[in-house]
This record gives C-alpha cells, structure tokens and sequence, in this order.
C-alpha cells in the first residue's frame, strides 16, 4: 500500500510540475509580444503614460477569423498589464473587480489581464 501511494505521489508531482512549465504566462513584454504574433494576432505594447501604481508595460493584442460578408466574422482580443509585482498586480486586479467596461480581471503573478476567451488561451498557453 506505501509503495502504491508513493507513486500516487509522485504522478501527481510530475503533473504539476509539467502544468507549470508549460501552462504560463510570458515572463515579460518581449514574451508576451512574440507569443502572441506568433499565434497570428496584430500586437501593440507600451510602457510609457500607464498612470497605474506598479505597471511597468501593457500589452494589446487582436486577431479576426471569418469575414463580414460570410456573416461569421470573429474578433479576439486581449488586454494585458504586467506589473512590478504580484502585491501590485493583486491590489490593481482588486481594484476592477467591479468594471463593468472591462468585466473581471484575472491576476497571474505579476500579470493582470482580461479579454475574449480563445486570446486568454493563447496569452497562457
């Protein structure tokens, strides 16, 4: 029964360890800007007039699919702010929780972002 659950345990070590590895967020802007026209969408990065205690960069990213006379026109897009740290990406996620513009943010360590669904996939991919 101990030699069972040891390698229970150790299953269930070596999926974790490969979620982390390959199921993250980019590290930092030129990441995230190569990542994502990599899978096809149009970037625009800043890191200047954030006006947003801790960012330190933002990132943009939009891709279309379909056409509008074929009437199956689809627009992705991301929104992405990364942050100096993970307490300032908190307390900014914190901050939007109640945006109705943007809807609910989700905060990854130093990164706060929101976006369509398929653009999330591909940001964390």
């Amino acid at each position: 029964m101990k030699k069972f659950l040891r390698w229970i345990a150790l299953g269930a070590l070596s999926v974790l360890t490969c979620a982390m590895l390959f199921a993250c967020t980019p590290s930092n802007l030129e990441k995230a800007e190569s990542k994502m026209e990599d899978a096809g969408y149009k970037v625009e990065t800043t890191t200047e007039n954030l006006n947003i205690d801790g960012c330190v960069g933002m990132i943009v990213a939009n891709k279309t699919s379909g056409s509008i006379l074929g009437g199956d026109l689809k627009t992705y897009t991301i929104y992405a702010y990364l942050f100096d740290s993970k307490d300032s990406a908190k307390a900014y996620a914190d901050s939007q929780e109640d945006n109705i513009i943007t809807g609910t943010p989700t905060q990854d360590g130093k990164w706060v972002y929101w976006g369509s669904e398929e653009a999330i996939g591909d940001f964390t991919d």
